[in-house]
């Protein structure tokens, strides 16, 4: 049990050398794509960051907009109520032209 575990921790070990010694002998070369993948990386989440900002601007004038509307809604709806009770109204709901 006590080897195999060794031989696993000895070959992790092995590998991992091996790859800082390619990497320090090539001059990082062999993993400069890395490097340029996060950088494409980090320009898509900023583009999708940016969106994301934009949406929720949206949503905030939509919200202000939608409770401009309610305002204006509620101020008819008012207007409504008040002419209706100075108008009497036949029994079948027209308003009298009196």
């Amino acid at each position: 049990m006590f080897k195999l575990l060794f031989k696993i921790i000895g070959s992790i070990i092995l590998v991992i050398a091996i790859i800082v010694g390619v990497a320090v002998w090539k001059g990082g070369e062999p993993f400069r794509w890395i490097g340029d993948g996060t950088i494409i990386i980090g320009e898509a989440i900023k583009e999708v960051g940016n969106t994301i900002d934009d949406i929720k601007q949206g949503q905030k004038k939509a919200a202000r907009k939608i409770i401009q509307l309610k305002e204006e809604l509620d101020s008819i709806q008012g207007k409504r109520k008040e002419g209706k009770k100075t108008q009497p109204e036949n029994k079948d709901g027209t308003a009298n032209k009196n």
